[in-house]
């Protein structure tokens, strides 16, 4: 154990000690031995999975901690090089993180598990460079005293071979690895090999869920190759399928830039921002007017003259008024200002007709606040489509940020309906315990951030505590989880 410690140290010293000259590691798979495969014992692997959690459920610090002790006291198998490295590398730890899976390669061979593991980490780390994080769910910037001591050029390129030849063996000598082979072609495509990166992805044409996206990234090949003619006709086949896609009119607008077609260039310009407005299950498509009144609403127009135009379009478009709505509260520009509350007021006022949309909108909206009005206006129309759609949404809260006010879904089941509300709620916190009970002495206090667990529980104290016990009780809540809950809801 000593000496595996030993060579970790070792290994990241000599690591660092590249400065701006750094470089990579290159497997050559092909050259290892074939070597009986090691699975961890019963009892490692219950301690790994507490890892795991942690780091799904963005405790990474928590995690890296559990993982090194695993480490330093467990016997050594591929999965414990495998969830150690994991826990180091989202905990920010990017170098320490690089050291252990390559020494359990080095020690256990060509293992599929560690090979994937290494390429999803040397992609990370190509695509955000040296200054960038991702941690717990947020993007972590580091100033400069905190950087890696790399070039930044340099360090993508060396992380995108490392990654190259990973996602490259698990391509080419596995089945079906479809995963494996986009990536392949992608690396390919950033290191500006455009060939081999069409002949990875083309092995992707024909599988479903891969096909459109695939299309999209050999596009950019043939951009990069200068082939215009085969881009253009690419994109106008793609857009046959998916009329609606800002993404798609976002690339006509570079390939009408890059080949000097001022007049396309233009108008897929604007059909670009449009459709980045309106969400594609609205049912407004781009013309000139339509372009108008959304960027109306985004203007520096007074909410007066923003609700007197809300009115005009209930009157004068009633077919278009709900999408219209809908877009203007996913987007999100008028938060504080009166708009979006006389539109949540106009959207209840038209009735059930909206509900479908309403429930989209609860789905797909980029902010929580917004989310909290689309379950607002499901529980005051109280229509029966509703109701799933906002018990469905409870498990996203897990893993809200902590950097985000959570949407106030509970509350609003409560809204819709009391007595399911209870039951619905206490049932899926049930559920939460249960999961987290093996990892902390406190489960209650894993559900949620400090907000998150306002959010949870305070609505519940709309209830007498003899009924949250009786639910609780029916629910096969212990006693012990039942003080824990009541304390939670009325902070005793």
């Amino acid at each position: 154990m000593r000496i595996a410690i030993s060579i970790l140290s070792f290994l990241i010293v000599n690591q660092l000690s590249f400065g701006q000259d750094f470089e990579r590691k290159i497997f050559d798979y092909s050259k290892f031995p074939e070597k009986k495969t090691i699975i961890c014992s019963n009892s490692t692997t219950e301690k790994l999975d507490k890892v795991l959690w942690l780091i799904k459920n963005l405790q990474s610090k928590k995690s890296a901690v559990l993982a090194k002790d695993i480490f330093q006291n467990s016997e050594k198998c591929p999965a414990l090089f495998e969830a150690y490295a994991w826990a180091l590398f989202r905990s920010g730890e990017w170098m320490e993180s690089i050291s252990v899976i390559d020494s359990g390669i080095n020690i256990f061979g060509a293992n599929p598990d560690l090979i994937l593991r290494r390429g999803y980490m040397s992609i990370e780390m190509a695509d955000l460079g040296v200054g960038v994080r991702h941690i717990d769910g947020n993007s972590v910037y580091l100033p400069k005293s905190k950087q890696l001591n790399f070039e930044d050029t340099i360090f993508k390129r060396q992380n995108y071979l490392s990654a190259l030849s990973d996602f490259q063996y698990i391509s080419d000598n596995y089945q079906d690895r479809f995963q494996e082979i986009y990536i392949t072609g992608y690396i390919y495509q950033q290191l500006q090999e455009y060939e081999n990166s069409i002949a990875y992805l083309s092995r992707l044409l024909d599988i479903e869920d891969y096909a459109d996206e695939i299309v999209f990234l050999i596009i950019d090949n043939y951009i990069g190759q200068k082939k215009y003619s085969e881009a253009e006709n690419s994109l106008k086949n793609l857009e046959k399928k998916h009329p609606k896609n800002s993404d798609i009119q976002k690339k006509f607008s570079e390939l009408y830039k890059i080949s000097g077609d001022e007049k396309n260039y233009t108008i897929s310009s604007l059909k670009a921002q449009y459709y980045r407005w309106v969400p594609e299950y609205c049912d407004l498509d781009y013309s000139p007017e339509n372009y108008k009144t959304i960027l109306f609403f985004l203007e520096d127009h007074s909410p007066k003259q923003k609700i007197e135009k809300l009115n005009m379009i209930k009157k004068q478009k009633p077919k278009q008024a709900i999408d219209i709505f809908i877009t203007i509260l996913n987007l999100h520009e008028n938060h504080g200002n009166g708009v979006e509350e006389e539109i949540e007021k106009m959207l209840i006022k038209i009735g059930n007709s909206v509900v479908p949309k309403v429930i989209l909108l609860l789905q797909n909206a980029p902010s929580t606040c917004t989310v909290t009005k689309a379950a607002s206006m499901l529980a005051e129309l109280k229509d029966p489509r509703g109701w799933q759609p906002l018990i469905d949404y409870l498990p996203r809260m897990e893993h809200i940020p902590l950097t985000l006010i959570p949407p106030n879904v509970p509350e609003q089941i409560i809204k819709f309906d009391k007595k399911k509300g209870l039951e619905a709620l206490l049932a899926w916190i049930k559920g939460q315990l249960e999961k987290n009970e093996s990892v902390s002495d406190s489960p209650l206090d894993e559900l949620g951030g400090t907000f998150a667990s306002m959010t949870i529980y305070s609505p519940l104290s709309a209830y007498k505590t003899e009924e949250i016990k009786k639910a609780a009780t029916e629910l096969k809540y212990t006693d012990e989880q039942i003080e824990k809950l009541l304390t939670k809801i009325f902070k005793k």
